[in-house]
């Protein structure tokens, strides 16, 4: 019964594998019947065996052996090409070829962005940033995030919440100048949606547009939009204003034509010398061929010559000889050697044209009169060398005589006028009415233009009305007579010193009315109407 027992709870927990289980268990009489128990234990001698160690397969090496049974009958009857291996990465499939990326292009350019957005921006070019998109590769969003400014008291709307825009400007690609005109004009779209009706309110009738009236002066003083298209570049841009294209100008849109700058630099460089040298070649030849036109003038004129006029020549050579001694020895004068060629050209007019005489006596007058010059005192005796220097002026051309002016009188003159005192006029002015006289005009002119007129103006810069005890109509207007229009330059100074004056004047003072006195005949309109209003503004 106990058997019975134990064998229906054995099956109730092992079900099918209690039989074995119950076969492999031995009765506990069994044991006790084979010996008998009250003899002593002995023990016996031996020794360990090592058993055989043999791996058992390891659990998933199993359960992996298994499944890939399964799945070898399972895919028994499907293609190879259609079977995935788990053990690849790619399963046994060849990695998709991907085109090229488009290039993320920045739709503001430096100088925007860096208005628009300051510091951002000039965080971004310290971290590396050069234009296109942001990250290492440059393959993120180049144009800044934009908001929708929402209206005031305005909810969520089921149209127009998301903000259209192009992150990474590669979407429109490059669009036409036509395009790029229309874009403040573009179409509006026709709505096909049918309009709500205004029959529910109360007067139920459509509003008439309001017409609004602009006078001509309104509509002239409108400036028309102005659209500039900006085509220099690898992309076509437009711009609204000059303003815009100079600040496009200093930014980065110049970059795009770095290439062009680069190669159109190396092409003057390499160029510029051989058209210097071409134009250095030009005007030699063009001086060769006007000294061989004189060359054949003078040997046509030499064809022409007898026997009497090359004896001629000879006695002209040797007069023109004695005077080049003398002018050596330094016993004849300035005035002296332009009598002597005056004398020359009269009496032998064409051996004096054959040979050229003309250029050796302004030759032999150049030392002749630095020699004179030098111990000459402008200031004491003008007229000492201005009288022997005029009579070189019929001799020769004007070019001759203004080169001999050039290199000896006029650098004694300007030594002699900037070591001048302004504030005393009278040599001077003594000075400049015998250059008139004996010089020609234009020499007079220059010498005033040159040096008078900026010796007379850097004195009134140093002049201060409220000093000086000397007013400076006392020595300016006595140049009036001499030099009249061309002292007009001097009126705006004089002003600004006079008006300086008048800022902290006391209406009280009677000294203004000396100080203005003796200008009011000499200043013209624009200097001298500026002065009396200041004095009415005080005096009110």
């Amino acid at each position: 019964a106990m058997e019975r027992s134990r064998r229906g709870s054995d099956e109730n927990i092992l079900g099918i594998f209690a039989e074995g289980e119950l076969r492999s268990r031995k009765p506990r009489g069994a044991a006790a019947s084979t010996g008998d128990l009250t003899k002593g234990i002995s023990f016996v001698r031996g020794q360990t065996l090592q058993p055989t160690s043999v791996p058992a397969p390891a659990k998933e090496e199993k359960e992996e052996k298994d499944a890939k049974d399964d799945a070898d009958d399972a895919n028994s009857d499907v293609d190879s090409r259609f079977v995935l291996d788990a053990s690849v990465p790619n399963g046994n499939f060849k990695p998709a070829v991907e085109g090229p990326k488009l290039p993320a292009r920045n739709k503001l350019s430096f100088n925007q962005m860096s208005s628009s957005y300051g510091k951002g921006f000039a965080m971004l070019q310290k971290m590396g940033f050069t234009g296109g998109g942001l990250g290492k590769h440059n393959d993120g969003i180049a144009n800044p995030i934009e908001v929708q400014k929402r209206q005031s008291k305005r909810a969520l709307q089921d149209d127009g919440e998301m903000v259209d825009q192009d992150l990474y400007g590669n979407e429109g690609g490059r669009r036409t100048v036509e395009e790029l005109l229309s874009i403040d004009r573009a179409p509006e779209k026709k709505s096909t949606e049918p309009k709500i009706s205004d029959g529910w309110k109360r007067d139920g009738k459509p509003k008439k547009q309001k017409t609004i009236y602009k006078t001509a002066e309104e509509n002239a003083g409108e400036v028309p939009a102005m659209r500039i298209v900006d085509m220099r570049g690898p992309e076509v841009k437009v711009a609204s204003s000059f303003a815009e294209l100079a600040a496009n100008l200093s930014g980065d849109s110049v970059r795009s034509l770095k290439e062009f700058r680069h190669n159109t630099r190396l092409l003057v460089s390499r160029y510029e010398d051989k058209v210097r040298l071409a134009a250095e070649r030009k005007r030699h030849c063009e001086n060769v061929i006007l000294s061989a036109a004189k060359e054949q003038e003078r040997l046509q004129a030499a064809d022409n010559i007898s026997e009497a006029d090359v004896k001629g020549c000879k006695e002209l050579v040797v007069e023109m000889e004695s005077l080049r001694e003398r002018q050596d020895e330094g016993s004849i004068g300035l005035s002296e050697l332009a009598e002597t060629f005056h004398r020359l050209e009269r009496s032998r007019p064409k051996e004096f044209h054959l040979l050229q005489a003309i250029d050796v006596a302004f030759a032999l007058a150049l030392p002749t009169a630095k020699r004179e010059l030098s111990t000459w005192q402008p200031f004491k005796a003008p007229e000492l060398v201005l009288k022997a220097m005029a009579k070189w002026q019929d001799l020769g051309d004007k070019e001759r005589f203004s080169a001999l002016l050039d290199a000896s009188l006029i650098p004694q003159l300007r030594k002699a006028l900037v070591a001048w005192a302004p504030r005393d006029f009278e040599p001077c002015i003594r000075l400049m009415e015998t250059c008139q006289r004996l010089l020609r005009t234009e020499v007079a002119d220059s010498l005033v233009a040159e040096v008078v007129l900026p010796r007379l103006r850097s004195e009134i810069e140093v002049w201060d009305p409220r000093i000086d005890q000397r007013s400076a109509h006392l020595w300016l207007h006595p140049w009036l007579p001499l030099l009249g229009r061309k002292m007009e330059m001097l009126w705006t100074p004089i002003r600004f010193k006079i008006s300086s004056c008048l800022e902290k004047w006391d209406p009280s003072d009677p000294s203004a009315h000396g100080l203005l006195k003796p200008w009011q005949q000499v200043f013209d309109p624009a200097n001298w109407d500026p002065l009396i209003e200041k004095v009415l503004g005080r005096l009110e």
